[in-house]
């Protein structure tokens, strides 16, 4: 990160091309985390449009699918972090999340018995991943109660675009966005592609994702609380995965 600094210094225009050149030595999720992180306030000291209103949760409608590698991180914190009764009552809201049609999670819940190389199961999940009526379970009144360990497009969300052709932020960046490109004319920003693939490179070879609800229900023990070890799912029929070629379509184009 301190190169990733000087570099900058010296070449501001270039930050972004010498953040995706940082990418190849970056070693766990955590450092990627504190790259993001840095690229956002690279984006919020350039560009007063993209910074987030305080206390904002409208992003947070949609259940970020998060990795093994990720959920690990938000295991632990946790259960450093939190007190039994807290954990209860993230895993309590997971369950009315489960009982909820117009949540993601009842038909997330129906994948484990689809064709998952079928058509229909594309545009199934192509649909939910559009999904924004299902509220993170991890926000309370307060906002986020996670938010040190949230995971990487949690972070990203606001500051980049997905692609060179695709945004990744809310409507409420759009509405300041437009009339500030108007004044002060079109700007770049990152692009979160090549940080999410890094991500599931971090993952494993086999590397898989999930919603965030589905890693706490099959954590969840017999006295409501989270169990105290993380451990993997993908061979849990209870509790559906995605492979983490589903974060990109293009996997599919050959067929």
């Amino acid at each position: 990160m301190e190169r990733l600094r000087r570099a900058a210094a010296r070449n501001p225009d270039g930050v972004y091309d010498a953040a995706l050149k940082t990418l190849d030595e970056i070693g766990s999720v955590p450092d990627l985390y504190g790259l993001i992180g840095y690229l956002g306030e690279v984006v919020e000291e350039r560009h007063a449009c993209m910074c987030c209103d305080q206390n904002c949760i409208e992003c947070c409608g949609q259940l970020p699918l998060v990795t093994i590698a990720e959920w690990k991180i938000l295991h632990v914190w946790m259960m450093d972090n939190w007190s039994a009764e807290q954990r209860s009552a993230a895993i309590a809201r997971c369950e009315r999340l489960l009982d909820d049609g117009k949540t993601v999670l009842p038909r997330w819940m129906r994948l484990g018995g689809m064709d998952m190389e079928s058509a229909a199961t594309r545009d199934y999940i192509d649909d939910m991943f559009g999904n924004e009526s299902t509220p993170c379970p991890l926000l309370d009144e307060n906002g986020c109660t996670v938010y040190p360990a949230r995971p990487l497009v949690c972070r990203a969300y606001g500051w980049m675009m997905r692609t060179a052709d695709d945004t990744l932020y809310c409507q409420r960046i759009v509405d300041k966005l437009v009339p500030y490109q108007e004044e002060e004319g079109e700007f770049f920003l990152p692009i979160y592609r090549s940080y999410q693939e890094r991500s599931y490179a971090l993952a494993g070879p086999d590397s898989y994702f999930t919603l965030i609800a589905i890693w706490l229900l099959s954590h969840r023990g017999p006295d409501g609380d989270l169990d105290p070890d993380s451990r993997e799912i993908i061979a849990d029929p209870d509790w559906p995965v995605l492979d983490t070629r589903w974060g990109f379509w293009e996997a599919f184009a050959e067929d």
